[in-house]
C-alpha cells in the first residue's frame, strides 16, 4: 500500500503486480512508460492522479500507441479506481484487456486526453463469467473515445456498464466494437454494452456501435443506450433526450470542479504551429473546462494588408471546443497571418491574445526521410554464406528477389513471405537485405536516424560501414557469420539509434541489413527498416512585419533566443527577452530598443 507518495519520471514502469493486491491512496503517478500492468489480485486507486504517460507533448508513437502502454492496464482480477485524474497518455488512460475473468469498478473520476480511449474495456475468455466493468459519476473529456465495450474472446464478454458518466469533446462518446480483427463474432464472441443516465455530448460521434471485422455492421442489438442526452438524435438509440443548453445546462453541476460562476479559460489549442491549411479547416479553440454559462469572444484574422475574417465565437453551455474559419484567398506562403482575440465574456485568455500563421519560409525542414517503413528491398534467403561482399555500394544484388516490407514469415503480419529452409532443406539462420537511396547532398546532413524492426537480431551497414549491432549478437571485435544465431530472441521488437552523416555520397548510396534468428527452431522472422537524415541546422533571419500599430518578429529556428538592449556599442547590455518565441509582438511606442538572435 503507498499512501501520499508520488513517483514521477521513472525510466520504465512506475510498477507492476502479478496476484498482488496493491493500494495507491492520495499518490501521484506520472511521466513513465506506463504506471504498470497488473494481472489478478485486487488493485485499489483512490484520490490519486495517473497522468502523463509517457510524456505530454506534440508527438504521436505508433509503438506506444498500439503497445498497451496505457495510463494504467489490467488483466485479470478485481480493479477499483475512485476519486482520481486518469489521462494525459499516447494509449489508452485505463485499459482492462487480455486475460480471462477480470471486473473493473470505475467511480467519481476524471478522464482526460488520452489518445485512444478513456475507458478501453475488453477481452474475457471464460464461458463461465468474462470480463465485466462498471462505471460511474465520471468525467471522459478529450480523448479519442470516451468509453469503449471492445474486442473479445469468449461469449458475454466483456459485460460494461455505464451510468451517470459525461461523455465529451472525443472522437466518440461511447462505442460497441474495436478495430481489430476479433472484435465480436455474430453471437460468438459478443460483448453488451449498457449506457444510462449520462450526458454523451458534443463528441464527433456522440454513439457508435460499427463492428470493424463484421462488414461494418451496426451491432444495435448488442447495445442498450436509453435515457441520456445526446448532441443530435440517433436513430439506432431512440430512447434518448436531445441536449438543450438553454435548458439542461444545470444537469453539468455535479460533474463541475469549479464554482457555477467562475471564469474559465479559453485559448489556441495547437501544439504545433499553425499553417495556412488551419485556416480553412480550422484553427481550434478550447476552454479549459466545460461549464453551465455562454462563454464568448471576438476574433480577427488579419494579414499585413487588411482583415481577411472577424466574428464572435460562442461556446453553449457543455461545448468546450470551436474552430476559427477563415478564407485565404490572395493570401501568399510568404505572407504572415495574426489571429487577435479580444472582449473575452465569461472567460479569460489564457494563452495570449493572437497567434501567427508565419511564411513557409520561416520553418526550416529538418528532416528527409530516405528510406520509410514498408518499403520494397531485394533480399536473399536461400541460406548460403554472403561473406562481406554484399555489403558494398557497388554490390551487384541484380540476382537478389525484391518485396515490400514487412518482410519474413510466421506471423501472420508480413506484406511479403520468404523461405524458412533453403532448396535442401536446411534451416536458413541469416537473411540478407539491401536497399539504394538518393542523397543530393550529403553535406548538408547532420545526422541519421534510424528504426530497425527484427525478429531475432539484426546488424546493419551503410555503404560497407557497420552502424549498428544488436546487443543479443557477438559484439566488435567478434565477427559475426552467416552461421551466427542470436543470443536472445527479439520478438518483432524495434531497435532505435542515431549515427553521424559520415561514409554517405552524392548520389546512390546503399543500406545493407542481415537479420538472425536465435535458433533453428525459430518459427517466425521479420525485418522492417527506415532511414531519416536531419539537416544541418542554419542561423535563422530574424523577420519585421508591421501590423497596423504593432510590431512582429520572427525567426525560423527554436533553438534561438531572442535577446534586447537599450543601447549599441561596447557599452551594450544584451539581455535574453523572457518567455520569448516566436513570432512576438512589441510595440514601437515603447522605448528605443535593439534584438538580436543567440543560439
Amino acid at each position: 500500500m503507498m499512501t501520499n507518495c508520488y513517483l514521477i519520471n521513472n525510466a520504465g514502469q512506475i510498477a507492476n503486480g502479478y496476484n498482488s493486491d496493491v493500494t495507491y491512496d492520495h499518490c501521484l503517478l506520472q511521466r513513465a512508460i506506463t504506471s504498470g500492468e497488473y494481472e489478478g489480485g485486487t488493485v485499489i486507486v483512490d484520490h490519486t492522479a495517473i497522468i502523463e504517460f509517457p510524456a505530454v507533448d506534440s508527438e504521436v508513437n505508433a509503438a506506444i500507441a498500439d503497445g498497451d502502454y496505457d495510463a494504467i492496464y489490467f488483466t485479470t482480477g478485481t480493479h477499483i479506481l475512485q476519486n482520481s485524474l486518469v489521462g494525459f497518455a499516447k494509449d489508452d488512460a485505463i485499459d482492462s484487456g487480455s486475460g480471462s475473468d477480470g471486473t473493473v469498478v470505475v467511480t467519481n473520476c476524471w478522464v482526460e486526453s488520452a489518445l485512444h480511449e478513456a475507458l478501453a474495456w475488453s477481452g474475457g475468455s471464460s464461458s463461465t463469467s468474462g470480463r465485466k466493468t462498471w462505471s460511474y459519476n465520471s468525467v471522459l473529456i478529450n480523448c479519442g473515445q470516451g468509453i469503449e465495450c471492445g474486442w473479445s474472446t469468449g461469449p458475454l464478454s466483456p459485460l460494461c456498464v455505464g451510468a451517470g458518466l459525461l461523455s465529451t469533446a472525443n472522437s466518440i462518446g461511447a462505442r460497441y466494437g474495436d478495430n481489430y480483427s476479433g472484435t465480436t463474432g455474430l453471437g460468438l464472441k459478443d460483448g453488451f454494452l449498457t449506457l444510462t443516465n449520462s450526458i454523451i455530448l458534443n463528441n464527433y460521434r456522440d454513439v457508435w456501435g460499427q463492428v470493424w471485422d463484421n462488414t461494418w455492421n451496426y451491432r444495435v442489438n448488442d447495445m442498450d443506450v436509453h435515457e441520456n442526452w445526446l448532441t443530435a438524435p440517433n436513430t439506432n438509440h431512440p430512447n434518448n433526450s436531445i441536449w438543450n443548453p438553454a435548458t439542461d445546462a444545470a444537469k453539468l453541476l455535479p460533474f463541475m470542479r469549479t464554482p457555477p460562476g467562475a471564469l474559465v479559460g479559453l485559448g489556441f489549442a495547437n501544439w504545433v504551429p499553425l499553417t495556412l491549411s488551419n485556416l480553412t479547416s480550422g484553427v481550434p479553440m478550447r476552454l479549459s473546462t466545460f461549464t453551465t454559462n455562454i462563454v464568448s469572444v471576438d476574433y480577427s484574422v488579419e494579414k499585413q494588408s487588411g482583415t481577411l475574417a472577424s466574428g464572435t465565437l460562442t461556446f453553449q453551455p457543455g461545448e468546450t471546443v470551436k474552430q476559427i474559419f477563415s478564407p485565404i484567398t490572395g493570401v501568399s506562403t510568404q505572407d504572415i497571418v495574426r489571429i487577435e482575440l479580444s472582449n473575452p465574456r465569461g472567460c479569460e485568455l489564457t494563452t495570449g491574445t493572437e497567434t501567427f500563421v508565419v511564411p513557409s519560409s520561416a520553418s526550416t525542414a529538418t528532416d528527409i526521410t530516405f528510406i520509410p517503413f514498408n518499403s520494397n528491398w531485394k533480399y536473399f534467403d536461400n541460406g548460403t554464406d554472403q561473406g562481406t561482399a554484399w555489403q558494398a555500394r557497388t554490390f551487384n544484388d541484380t540476382g537478389w528477389s525484391n518485396g515490400v516490407a514487412q518482410i519474413g514469415y510466421g506471423d501472420g503480419d508480413e506484406s511479403t513471405l520468404i523461405r524458412k529452409t533453403n532448396s535442401g532443406g536446411t534451416f536458413t539462420i541469416t537473411f540478407y537485405f539491401r536497399k539504394t537511396f538518393q542523397i543530393a547532398d550529403p553535406t548538408v546532413l547532420d545526422s541519421l536516424r534510424m528504426r530497425l524492426l527484427r525478429d531475432d537480431a539484426g546488424v546493419v551497414y551503410i555503404n560497407g560501414s557497420e552502424v549498428f549491432r544488436n546487443s543479443n549478437l557477438p559484439q566488435p571485435p567478434n565477427p559475426v557469420t552467416y552461421l551466427t544465431l542470436a543470443n536472445a530472441t527479439g520478438e518483432n521488437d524495434i531497435d532505435i539509434f542515431t549515427r553521424g552523416a559520415t561514409n554517405l555520397f552524392a548520389g546512390n548510396n546503399v543500406a545493407a541489413i542481415e537479420i538472425h534468428q536465435q535458433a533453428t527452431t525459430s518459427s517466425d522472422v521479420s525485418f522492417d527498416f527506415e532511414l531519416i537524415g536531419t539537416v544541418t541546422p542554419t542561423a535563422p533571419k530574424l523577420n519585421l512585419v508591421q501590423f497596423g500599430e504593432d510590431l512582429v518578429l520572427y525567426w525560423s529556428n527554436a533553438a534561438y533566443q531572442l535577446e534586447a538592449t537599450d543601447e549599441l556599442g561596447p557599452t551594450a547590455n544584451w539581455q535574453t527577452v523572457v518567455g520569448a518565441s516566436s513570432p512576438i509582438s512589441v510595440s514601437p511606442t515603447a522605448a528605443q530598443r535593439f534584438y538580436r538572435l543567440k543560439k
